[in-house]
């Protein structure tokens, strides 16, 4: 069984607060990463790389849980576009 990113953060026994401040990010942006709000994958590699060694796992193992993530709340939330099915965007609309 794979750990979602809250897990491991418990596990270590680190608040939001303290894993945000060893990553270098804010604690809502670890917020967003723990709910899905905000794909890890899309973090900056940097960030990845301090995530991962706060939390004792390999990048592979992080790279893992992004996509985990992230197929388990995209399924449950509505695109920010309002799920029309309609993707595309343009400045003119």
């Amino acid at each position: 069984m794979k750990l979602s990113l809250r897990e491991l953060r418990l596990l270590k026994k680190l608040s939001p607060e303290q894993l945000a401040g060893m990553v270098g990010v804010s604690v809502q942006t670890i917020k967003f990463w723990e709910n899905g709000s905000v794909d890890i994958a899309s973090a900056k590699f940097k960030n990845i790389v301090s995530l991962s060694r706060a939390l004792g796992v390999t990048i592979n193992n992080m790279c893992e849980l992004a996509s985990q993530d992230y197929a388990e709340t995209s399924s449950e939330a509505s695109p920010a576009w309002g799920g029309h099915g309609d993707t595309s965007f343009s400045p003119d609309q």
